[in-house]
């Protein structure tokens, strides 16, 4: 929704808040596997204990990590139209 009012981070932040979104997500999806592998169910108070800790460690890594894997697929990619042939 580019353009709309919608925009709430300026775009030279945008990596910041793909790496935000990007762990949280992760981490609910693995701490849901986590909790529901250790019994029937899911109670929804020990998944989000679980959630807030492996994001909270997670957050650092995916801010920290994702601009060097933006720069090496970067390297590994070429713009599109641009073919060898």
């Amino acid at each position: 929704m580019r353009g709309t009012s919608f925009a709430l981070v300026p775009e030279r932040y945008g990596h910041i808040a793909y790496g935000v979104l990007q762990s949280a997500l992760t981490c609910a999806i693995a701490t849901a596997v986590s909790s529901v592998s250790d019994g029937l169910g899911l109670p929804i108070v020990k998944w989000a204990v679980s959630w807030l800790w492996a994001w909270l460690a997670m957050l650092p890594v995916v801010l920290l990590v994702s601009p060097l894997l933006r720069r090496i697929v970067g390297r590994l990619t070429r713009p599109a139209g641009d073919d060898y042939g």
